[in-house]
């Protein structure tokens, strides 16, 4: 939940959206209400909000690229998409089952 907030805010800093309804339907393709519904329930973003929030920011980090004026820019999301694949591998390796073979292997 984390690394959305910190989406949210600097994406409203570049002036990209204005409200956490915006952010919602814009960025990561849900309902209006949906941030403000994962924060009052303290719960995680599905897997398909964060991948497409993911891949939307890195579309806009490859525009921004070309303009040296939004070098700054550029890099605060490169770290932010590098945080938000981090965040997402390691749910799909949580949520997977445990294999046997990996489990002899690594003497998990």
């Amino acid at each position: 939940m984390e690394k959305l907030d910190e989406a949210y805010c600097i994406l409203r800093r570049f002036g990209l959206c204005e409200s956490k309804a915006g952010f919602s339907r814009e960025w990561l393709g849900a309902s209006a209400s949906y941030l403000t519904s994962m924060e009052a329930r303290a719960r995680q973003p599905h897997m398909t909000a964060l991948v497409g929030l993911t891949a939307r920011l890195e579309l806009l980090a490859d525009r921004l690229a070309v303009d040296p004026r939004y070098q700054e820019h550029v890099r605060l999301l490169n770290e932010l998409i590098d945080d938000l694949w981090d965040a997402v591998r390691a749910r799909a390796l949580a949520a997977a089952p445990k294999r046997r073979a990996d489990h002899d292997a690594y003497g998990v």
